[in-house]
């Protein structure tokens, strides 16, 4: 009898706006397979669409059977996800919603998938701006300050709208990095690899 050996391959979900970020998932997914793990991005064709469900809803089942997620934050929101609670909060872009991007992070954290989190340097650095300045982008709903947001337009530098912020305030509880560089990237996802690899060791030895 011939013996067939099952390989068992770490998945990793790949997350983020697509064009904006294109280049550097491509290489996150060279990255990842030089590991000898599998990828999973759903322009390489590994996201498994279901039949009769909305295609984003394929992607969050898809993260549910992976083991990490790299999340990577830029300058864009992204579409709204399909389980957005209305018809109006998906077509209203400044009304808070939740992106495709956003619910896959929500369901690797709700499967306690460890998820590696990273943001672009000048994306966070406006961040730090519009913490500083939370008050001039929130609508007091009464008193005679109530002013329209489509109004008080503020153009940012680095993003295409608030809820990038409002994501980043979702993720900050989690460890992230900041970067400028796919290199970097590539050196923390390394280092953490071989951190996680040292204390499964230690466990085996006890």
């Amino acid at each position: 009898n011939e013996l067939i050996l099952c390989i068992m391959i770490p998945r990793f979900f790949v997350s983020s706006t697509y064009f904006d970020l294109k280049h550097v998932r491509e290489r996150i997914e060279k990255f990842i397979e030089s590991y000898g793990f599998e990828p999973i991005l759903f322009e390489s064709d590994k996201v498994t669409y279901q039949h009769g469900k909305e295609i984003d809803q394929s992607a969050y089942y898809e993260v549910s059977l992976c083991h990490i997620m790299v999340l990577i934050v830029g300058g864009r929101y992204g579409a709204p996800s399909s389980l957005a609670k209305s018809e109006e909060e998906r077509k209203n872009y400044d009304k808070d919603y939740i992106s495709i991007t956003r619910k896959e992070f929500e369901t690797a954290s709700t499967k306690n998938i460890p998820i590696f989190i990273f943001i672009d340097k000048n994306v966070y650095a406006e961040y730090q701006t519009y913490k500083e300045n939370q008050d001039f982008f929130e609508i007091d709903s009464s008193g005679p300050q109530k002013e329209n947001l489509n109004n008080r337009k503020f153009k940012f530098a680095h993003v295409d709208h608030v809820n990038v912020f409002k994501f980043i305030d979702v993720i900050k509880s989690k460890p992230i990095k900041t970067f400028e560089k796919v290199e970097e990237i590539e050196n923390y996802i390394k280092a953490q690899l071989s951190g996680m690899f040292y204390l499964y060791l230690e466990k085996k030895k006890k």
